[in-house]
């Protein structure tokens, strides 16, 4: 009987490209919250004069996504999505409400994963 080999790497970096796909989605059919979320943040004023803006981060979630799935530049990604995430959680925390600090915690387990995925291609030199 064959021992299937575990890869806790990679289910990790399925987990977290989930959640960037559900960004994706959420840009699509529920851009009213991703609208109130930049119009209440800190940086609304830059952000909000961005033609387009919600199109050009559901891009990234989408090319972050796919990159973490098909293991397509794993360091780069990786970083990538951590600086992303501090971002995010910056955005929220923000918002200067409850809801935002719930939100930037939820978005702090996300970047656990994103750090873990940074420190195990750093030692592997490879995801």
């Amino acid at each position: 009987m064959k021992k299937i080999k575990f890869d806790l790497v990679y289910l990790i970096g399925l987990g977290l490209a989930c959640a960037f796909l559900a960004s994706v989605l959420r840009g699509f059919f529920q851009q009213e919250s991703f609208n109130e979320l930049i119009e209440s943040s800190f940086f609304s004023g830059i952000f909000s004069a961005i033609p387009y803006f919600i199109y050009i981060v559901a891009l990234n979630d989408f090319l972050v996504s796919t990159f973490l799935i098909l293991r397509i530049f794993p360091k780069i990604v990786a970083w990538w999505a951590t600086l992303w995430l501090l971002v995010v959680i910056a955005f929220h925390i923000s918002e200067l409400n409850v809801e935002g600090l719930l939100d930037a915690i939820e978005h702090m387990g996300l970047l656990a994963m994103a750090i873990f995925l940074v420190i195990k291609s750093r030692k592997i030199g490879n995801i």
